[in-house]
């Protein structure tokens, strides 16, 4: 699980986004450099590249890192989207690393959408929602509406499903999706 410095905890979400250092990470698109100090302050104090949804940002990645000539590789598979989609589908808890449960222990608490809508595989579209809540928790937008600021969810969702069902990219979205699955 990934570690916030500063913290997150007990924080307003005013200090996420753009005015924490590593949700300004995850909320920058490939493009961007983040080891160029100039590339770094263009984009967190001048929206250079502005956040818009064409703007896919790298916590949407593996690692983190995309390549702009072959922004494909990787993509859907990064650690923040995947626990996100486990956090949604079975619990909260399933993303916590140390939880010192007693083998055998019945584990209490929340169920997760799988469960109680009997979800049995991932489809693009459930990417495509994962991508946006994903990307909604890290902003420092305290109220999630379909166009925050710049930043439309709308078109994002709907970007990001056009690109998962395209059929050019067919192929690689079945083994996108048989890895989720």
């Amino acid at each position: 699980m990934q570690e916030w410095v500063p913290s997150l905890k007990g924080e307003p979400k005013a200090n996420r986004g753009l005015a924490h250092p590593q949700c300004s990470y995850l909320l920058s698109p490939i493009t961007v450099n983040w080891e160029d100090n100039e590339q770094r302050h263009q984009f967190e104090q001048c929206s250079n590249p502005p956040l818009v949804a064409a703007h896919w940002p790298r916590l949407m990645y593996l690692n983190e890192v995309g390549h702009p000539n072959k922004p494909s590789g990787g993509l859907f598979q990064g650690e923040l989207l995947v626990q996100s989609a486990e956090v949604i589908l079975k619990s909260p808890l399933s993303v916590l690393l140390s939880i010192n449960i007693r083998p055998g222990a019945v584990r209490r608490g929340r169920k997760g959408v799988a469960a109680k809508y009997q979800l049995t595989h991932i489809t693009p579209r459930f990417l495509a929602y994962v991508a946006v809540v994903t990307r909604f928790a890290v902003s420092a937008k305290e109220t999630f509406s379909d166009n925050s600021g710049s930043f439309n969810y709308i078109d994002f969702y709907n970007q990001v499903c056009e690109y998962l069902e395209a059929p050019w990219f067919q192929a690689q979205a079945q083994v996108l999706i048989a890895w989720w699955n």
